[in-house]
């Protein structure tokens, strides 16, 4: 699995602490707890047996992500509500496409591979926060580009 979804799946689920050596993620993380040491092996092995469970559900959404290409997910932004009076995600990405087509010609972009870039990239950053739509907490950047 992608490191980034690994450590987002150990801080952000679990509160664990991943340990890295020389940019490199090994596997250990530390974990805090409240009480003295009764039962610390206990407390241990739930610890590993929760992660565990986290990392094999990221591996599935991991995979059923990378099924489509992220251009694909768009028009289901059209179903996940930005805000009542500012309608759909899918209207705050055309909103920022336009916007970004504006700005674009008052810096007097003309390249038009770099234009078309930055037009990727407003367009995918409304994207549901993983693409399945409901495990908005992992990160998308495993998805291929």
């Amino acid at each position: 699995m992608p490191r980034d979804v690994l450590i987002s799946v150990m801080k952000k689920h679990q509160r664990y602490f991943p340990i890295q050596k020389d940019g490199k993620l090994l596997a250990h993380f530390i974990a805090i707890r409240n009480g003295d040491d009764i039962h610390i092996d206990i407390v241990r092995e739930g610890n590993e047996h929760v992660l565990g469970a986290r990392f094999a559900d990221a591996n599935f959404f991991v995979r059923e992500d990378v099924k489509l290409k992220l251009e694909e997910y768009r028009p289901k932004l059209s179903s996940l509500t930005f805000h009542t009076k500012l309608g759909s995600m899918l209207d705050k990405s055309d909103r920022m496409l336009k916007l970004g087509a504006e700005i674009g010609g008052l810096l007097g972009f003309k390249d038009m591979p770099l234009i078309k870039t930055l037009a990727r990239g407003l367009s995918l950053q409304s994207r549901p926060g993983h693409t399945d739509g409901h495990r908005d907490d992992l990160p998308a950047r495993h998805h291929r580009r």
